[in-house]
Formats: structure tokens, sequence, C-alpha cells
């Protein structure tokens, strides 16, 4: 098999073009609102290269021979010319990183569903809205957005909720973290994965110090006095410094926070020939490497790296599943 690969740009195929001078290929892509990026770097000797405009939509396909599979789609943000040898790198982030998503604005939203929630900001930015069946009907009784961008809001209340706010590919996903869910929605099939498959892993766990339970503060109206929650349980604990408005948001913000040590007990690096079937939340089932490494991960960071000289490989990042 043969690494392979398809460049649009503007909808307009410049594979031909960019196959005579390819350097490299570099694709990262993230868990979370982090955007995805992409990297072409090719030749460019005699400096008449046209240069992409910055603005241009630029999709990308990674794959074997004639077997591609769409990748993303960008939108070129940068170009870098240097020399010698003269060369030319296009770098693009993913396409729905709206401009109009990270305007700050205030306003409040009162007894509304996080599924309303996202439904209303998606409209209001031309997205389709994408959230996970076991968040849809989480309530909120008060939420303010004070000089907040939309999506500092999302994120925001994705970090309570243990979750993943991200814009992508002309959808705005709000999913369960670790959920393993693709941009469509859709739940992402386990890959298997034994040594035989990989050319090379590094797995690190740990047993630190790490908090034992998580407590969280919430403003009781009835009761006039400050209550708090506590998720897990002995010692040491860490108290959350920040006071929640009722008790449901301060008990999210506690389990959100104690996942999170939780994932931190296991990273996992791995090297594998090309792999265009595994992407960020994809989740791994690793067995025969080694007790205490065998079992379920979950990708955090996927990296795609194609040159003329090395070929396709994947890098991938995990975190051990909690």
């Amino acid at each position: 098999m043969n690494p392979s690969y398809r460049i649009e740009i503007d909808g307009n195929n410049l594979t031909g073009i960019f196959s005579k001078r390819l350097v490299s290929i570099d694709v990262i892509d993230n868990a979370g609102y982090d955007s995805d990026e992409v990297t072409i770097t090719v030749t460019d000797p005699e400096g008449k290269l046209k240069l992409p405009r910055t603005g241009a939509e630029l999709t990308l396909w990674l794959g074997y021979d004639a077997k591609l599979k769409k990748v993303g789609i960008y939108t070129v943000d940068e170009l870098i010319t240097a020399g010698p040898p003269r060369t030319l790198t296009v770098k693009a982030h993913a396409a729905n990183m709206k401009a109009s998503l990270k305007e700050t604005k205030s306003r409040s939203f009162d007894n509304i569903t996080l599924g309303d929630l996202v439904t209303q900001i998606a409209a209001e930015h031309s997205l389709t809205p994408v959230v996970g069946a076991d968040l849809k009907a989480t309530h909120f009784d008060h939420i303010d957005q004070t000089a907040e961008s939309d999506l500092h809001l999302l994120t925001r209340l994705a970090v309570d909720l243990d979750a993943v706010a991200k814009p992508t590919h002309q959808r705005l996903v709000f999913v369960t973290r670790g959920d393993e869910k693709a941009a469509s929605g859709q739940k992402l099939p386990t890959v298997a994965l034994t040594p035989k498959q990989v050319s090379k892993w590094r797995a690190t766990l740990k047993d630190r110090f790490l908090y034992k339970s998580v407590s969280a503060q919430f403003q009781d109206l009835k009761a006039a006095q400050l209550k708090t929650v506590t998720v897990g349980s002995g010692s040491p604990n860490q108290l959350i410094r920040r006071t929640y408005p009722d008790q449901d948001q301060a008990t999210r913000a506690a389990r959100s926070r104690y996942h999170r040590y939780a994932r931190g007990k296991g990273k996992l690096s791995l090297s594998l020939p090309g792999r265009t079937d595994i992407f960020a939340e994809t989740p791994l089932q690793l067995s025969e490497f080694q007790d205490g490494v065998d079992g379920s991960w979950v990708a955090s960071k996927v990296m795609h790296r194609l040159t003329k000289t090395q070929g396709f490989s994947t890098r991938i990042e995990a975190e051990l599943k909690d």
C-alpha cells in the first residue's frame, strides 16, 4: 500500500501541484475545545507558486492508494515562505472556529436546559447542535454571561460537566468527555491494538498524591446559608474555590473535577503506521502490552504525518478511561 492524499482549496483539486513538491503534511486532531489544525509544507524552488488566499477553505483526505478518508475541512489562516531552499508552508485551522463565537457579549439565561442552550447558540452561528443524550436535560436555574464569548461560556460549562464543547465540521458538539463521539454525534467504534500493530509505545501510570474526594460549595437561598457537597471519599480533599448558585451545579462541578483526577492516573503515547480510523475521543482497547497497560483508554490527541521520504504515520496521546 502506498500513502496517498487529496488536497482541495476552495473546491479546486490541487493534489497534482502539491505532489510534485510535497515535503510534509501534519494534522493535529484535538479532543476538547482546542482547534484542529493542518500544516502543509512544499518546496518552491523558483518562488512561483500561487499563494492560496487567507480565509480559503482547505479540505484534506488521507489514506492509502485510492482508499482515502476525509480528515477535515479547515480555513487557511497563515502562509509562511522561507529559504534557502525556498519553501511554502500553509497553515489552517478547523473551519468552524468562527470569529463570531469569540465575540464577547453580556446576557443571562433563566430556567434553561443544556440542550436548549446549545441549540440557541448553535443557531446564532449557523451551526448544527450535537448534544449528548445524557446531557440534554441538564437544567440551569440561571446562567450569567458577562463580557464573555459564547465559546468561553460553553467551555466553562463543559469543565463543570466533565464534557467537551467544540465547534467542528459545521456542528457545535457538546458531549461528555470520553463519550467517544465523532463530529456527527455518532459513537466512535472501539479500536483494538496490540504491540504488533504499534511501532513504539510508552505508558506512564501514576500513583501520585491525588485527591481522594472533591467538594464544592453552593448558596442555599431558602436556608440562607452556604452548604457543601462532596464527591468521592477520604482525604486529601480538594475544595473548589468557587461558590455555585445551586446544589446541582455544585455537584456537577465536584464530579467533573473528581473524574479529571482519575484520568490523570494514566497517560499513553503510541506511534504506528498511518491510521485514518483513529480520531481524538476514539476509544482504544489495548491487549498483550502489560498488566496495568492493557485495558480501556481514550485518545485525547491524534497526530498524522505524511512525508515524501518517511511515508504516513500516526501518533496518539491517550488517557486511561476512568
